[in-house]
């Protein structure tokens, strides 16, 4: 019996461009789009104007001696107390949006899992413009407009402050009168070269001596080195941090569990969340009832005027944001 040799087998690795590409009909973008922020913090009155402002009252610290009560008389008559003057606190909206084109020909060839090109554009920018935003409600620093409008001269565009600077109370955030101490958010650096627990309830106690804590919780927002340290520094030793905390009796396998989510202090309840919005060496920690984002334009796709075989669009939000209680919200500096 013969073999006939194989030698001219015809096979898919010479067949160049001969067979159908295998691709998978869709699109995958990993990308980081969370906003805790946003998701955590309520929407307040909408602003009137390109300014929102807010009345502030702070009636001062606890009294601690005796001649902070004013003890009266039998028989005395009334005396007045003189009252002081509410300051006003303000800030700027910001307008954040995205841009995009795409030509008629790219709107029409058949693309990998993409129907229409200027949808999908519409959606992606729109996803990014929420996550700016949730950027800008953190770090964004007020500046006032210095430029035409439009801006075509490389002017300063108008923004506003956000938490990191609310609690601050710079003077570009007061619109009329002096703001005390005790009624800005503390905004504390790290004591030693490496975090210590102190350096959090330490923060946490100044901001419940001016009255901050009032719901008894605060939400603490930090970046992944941070919010692993916080972590480590509650392992059940401080000064051994690969001794685990194990959980037992659960209905999966037993667990190492090594995040610390909640630290309940003497001072109130601090939830810890990852946010990479907070820049490397901070933590900062707010009450939504006080904090609100203010909307004057709300989120839109704005498909514009064509200009020649190819389509443009747009998409916009114009808000602003309030700390309604700066001493509510506090920055702890130099985490290391």
């Amino acid at each position: 019996m013969s073999i006939i040799g194989n030698q001219n087998v015809r096979y898919s690795g010479t067949q160049s461009r001969q067979i159908k590409e295998s691709v998978l009909d869709t699109i995958i973008d990993t990308a980081p789009m969370q906003t805790p922020l946003i998701a955590m913090c309520k929407r307040g009155r909408s602003p009137k104007g390109i300014f929102h402002e807010w009345m502030l009252d702070y009636s001062g610290a606890y009294p601690t001696t005796s001649t902070d009560i004013h003890t009266r008389g039998e028989g005395d008559d009334a005396d007045p107390m003189a009252t002081s003057e509410r300051q006003m606190l303000k800030n700027n909206t910001h307008i954040i949006g995205r841009s995009w084109s795409v030509t008629h020909t790219q709107e029409i060839v058949d693309k990998y899992g993409v129907a229409s090109e200027f949808d999908y554009q519409a959606a992606k920018q729109a996803r990014l413009l929420v996550r700016e935003a949730n950027w800008a409600l953190l770090n964004s620093t007020i500046a006032d407009d210095a430029s035409n409008v439009p801006n075509t001269t490389g002017g300063t565009n108008r923004t506003m402050a956000g938490l990191s600077q609310l609690l601050d109370v710079p003077s570009g955030v007061v619109a009329n009168g002096t703001v005390p101490t005790g009624a800005k958010g503390a905004n504390n650096t790290q004591a030693g070269t490496n975090l210590a627990a102190t350096d959090i309830t330490g923060i946490q106690k100044e901001t419940w001596t001016n009255g901050g804590v009032v719901s008894g919780s605060l939400q603490a927002l930090a970046n992944g080195t941070e919010k692993q340290l916080v972590s480590e520094l509650f392992a059940p030793s401080s000064t051994i941090t690969s001794l685990y905390r194990r959980q037992y009796g659960t209905s999966e396998a037993n667990e190492i569990n090594l995040p610390i989510d909640l630290v309940v202090t003497d001072f109130g309840e601090l939830h810890f969340h990852l946010d990479q919005a907070v820049p490397s060496g901070l933590i900062h920690a707010f009450d939504p009832e006080f904090f609100e984002i203010n909307v004057l334009r709300d989120f839109e796709v704005i498909e514009l005027a064509k200009t020649g075989p190819s389509k443009h669009g747009m998409v916009e939000v114009e808000l602003s944001c309030s700390l309604l209680a700066p001493n509510t919200a506090w920055t702890l500096n130099g985490v290391a």
